[in-house]
């Protein structure tokens, strides 16, 4: 668990010896679970993820999520979705979620279609 945020690099030299990996999220993820990486970054809270990772007590980064459009369309609030094709990243927080863009698609009863990515595509 990451318990500090270090004021500088220099402080990570300090504190721990590490090897920073570079892998897509949903292999990193597999590494996480299968004990290859000890700690990974920037993964937002769920009750189904606290069953298999520690997580730290305080917010060491704001989770959040973008709407990127095509540069003919732009949208100022979500109900300019509504009749849009949406692309999601496949069980992704932000996707399936509490507050993630299926709740409120649902919630609002937009008109869309919505196409599945996969995190390594």
């Amino acid at each position: 668990m990451l318990h500090f945020i270090p004021t500088s690099r220099k402080d990570y030299r300090k504190k721990w010896e590490l090897e920073f990996v570079s892998c897509s999220w949903n292999a990193c993820l597999k590494r996480l679970k299968s004990g290859e990486l000890d700690i990974m970054l920037d993964i937002a809270y769920s009750e189904k993820r606290a069953k298999k990772f520690n997580f730290s007590q305080k917010n060491v980064f704001l989770n959040w999520a973008s709407i990127y459009t095509r540069k003919d369309f732009v949208t100022t609030a979500f109900l300019d979705l509504n009749e849009r094709t949406i692309a999601t990243v496949k069980e992704d927080i932000h996707t399936v979620g509490e507050d993630g863009i299926e709740h409120l698609i649902s919630k609002f009863e937009l008109d869309k279609e919505i196409h599945w990515y996969c995190q390594d595509d």
